[in-house]
């Protein structure tokens, strides 16, 4: 995965700060970032809103609602692709800052009968 230059990663500080009641993101196994509509590695917070509704993975909850661990509130592109299938389903609202990335796969556009780019049980890497 490429880190941007600009952007030094620490994967023990963000999963501390990332606690429930900080929401961060950043890049996915296929290095897309939430919220970078035009692909540059910065966040683009003018469309959509800063705030806008997104799909949290990690709740750290289990049956019942009940707390099993400390949440990891942080938002992937790839989790929130999924999401988005799932919100429609049920009418719900659909995750913000996702946008078109023809030419990576993304690995739950499958769900939605879109197999661009998908190859299925080997995948070059």
């Amino acid at each position: 995965m490429k880190v941007p230059e600009n952007h030094p990663s620490d994967r023990d500080a963000l999963t501390k700060y990332a606690d429930g009641t900080h929401f961060t993101t950043c890049l996915d196994e296929n290095s897309l970032l939430l919220f970078d509509m035009n692909r540059d590695g910065e966040l683009d917070l003018e469309n959509p809103a800063p705030g806008s509704f997104a799909f949290i993975e990690e709740s750290g909850r289990g049956v019942n609602n009940e707390i099993l661990e400390k949440p990891f509130s942080n938002l992937f592109y790839s989790t929130n692709y999924l999401a988005q299938y799932m919100t429609m389903a049920y009418n719900n609202t659909v995750p913000a800052g996702l946008y078109e990335a023809e030419d990576y796969m993304v690995r739950w556009r499958i769900v939605g009968g879109n197999p661009t780019n998908w190859y299925p049980y080997e995948w070059p890497r």
